[in-house]
């Protein structure tokens, strides 16, 4: 799917429809409020984005970097962690 607001942005899913879009507020530059049709991936990719960044901060704050021989256990705890 090929959606463009202010650059165009590529998505793929099969999870939703690529006729449902929803109106979303958006805040402009001078602290107006104004609103845009967009479609529902996008607003659902927007408000779930936060989780992902918060796993890979606090995978990298608790990141350990166990020592091993055997190379295989160095990925299952980077995988694991």
């Amino acid at each position: 799917m090929f959606w463009m607001d202010r650059k165009g942005i590529y998505f793929l899913s099969n999870y939703h429809n690529v006729t449902d879009v929803m109106s979303v507020g958006r805040r402009n530059k001078d602290g107006s409020r104004e609103e845009i049709i967009c479609p529902k991936l996008m607003k659902d990719y927007n408000e779930n984005m936060g989780f992902v960044d918060k796993a890979d901060m606090l995978k990298a704050l608790y990141e350990v970097n166990r020592k091993s021989r055997k190379w295989w256990h160095r990925i299952f705890w980077y995988f694991w962690m």
